[in-house]
């Protein structure tokens, strides 16, 4: 019976990304947690290897021992690596700023410190840097292709707190489906992308997938309560980026423009 267990397990069909889509309440499932061990490689002392999956990708942002949220590598050369995730995760100081530094650790146990470089509060982004960065990861690449519609899968890939205060030690998947046309402000130059997946206490700054290309089509923010989440769409993280850098021209693309911030 139990080379036969072995076979059945070895032959298990995988999902068509690089992460399952079991769906998740309070913690993953079985299959998601072996299949996530099953096809993570093993840590290595390089930055940003190609024999990485989004969970390698994937950041818990710590401060003063506390869980803050989400974020993820959205770039990553040499010693240098920068990180998305949402400004309202980030805690304030005694003067009502933004503190200067957080504490980021992977789901394999590496933690160093990441400066806070960019603050859009207006659109709840935050950019963090570190260059003392060797992390085995690839980073997460975002879908500028087009708008999105109604009815696409996307999944949640995050982080969270369970019942009692923990916080899962490998990311856990949040399948859904977009309901509702991206909704866009003209004043303020941001928009939100409106989803039915799951989410728990935590997983604001996680990157939402689109599920058929493995590319993030937003950044996990909140809910609008009931089973509506939301999160920042690309197309506003596009515009914030511009703002901050100036580049003048309007083509230029996200992971263009977090090269040159990675270069500055």
């Amino acid at each position: 019976m139990a080379p036969l267990l072995l076979i059945l397990l070895v032959f298990m069909p995988c999902q068509t990304m690089l992460f399952t889509f079991d769906r998740v309440t309070s913690s993953p499932p079985l299959f998601s947690i072996i299949s996530s061990w099953w096809m993570n490689p093993l840590p290595q002392h390089s930055s940003c290897s190609t024999r990485s999956t989004p969970q390698d990708s994937m950041v818990r942002l710590d401060c003063a021992q506390q869980f803050r949220g989400n974020g993820f590598v959205v770039f990553g050369s040499g010693n240098t690596g920068l990180i998305l995730t949402c400004e309202h995760n980030l805690p304030k100081t005694e003067s009502n700023g933004t503190v200067a530094v957080v504490v980021v650790g992977f789901h394999t146990g590496v933690r160093f410190d990441a400066r806070v470089v960019y603050v859009d509060a207006g659109r709840d982004l935050a950019l963090l840097r570190a260059d003392t960065f060797s992390v085995p990861c690839t980073p997460l690449r975002f879908w500028e292709d087009g708008d999105v519609v109604s009815g696409i899968d996307v999944v949640l890939l995050a982080f969270f707190t369970m019942k009692y205060g923990q916080v899962l030690v490998e990311p856990g998947t949040f399948p859904g489906k977009i309901l509702s046309e991206p909704v866009w402000d003209e004043e303020t130059d941001s928009g939100e992308i409106r989803s039915d997946y799951t989410s728990e206490s935590g997983t604001s700054g996680a990157p939402v997938f689109l599920q058929r290309v493995n590319k993030v089509v937003g950044v996990n923010s909140g809910a609008l309560g009931g089973t509506v989440k939301t999160a920042i769409s690309v197309r506003t993280i596009h515009a914030a980026l511009r703002q901050w850098l100036q580049p003048g021209d309007e083509n230029i693309t996200i992971e263009e423009m977090l090269k040159r911030i990675a270069e500055q």
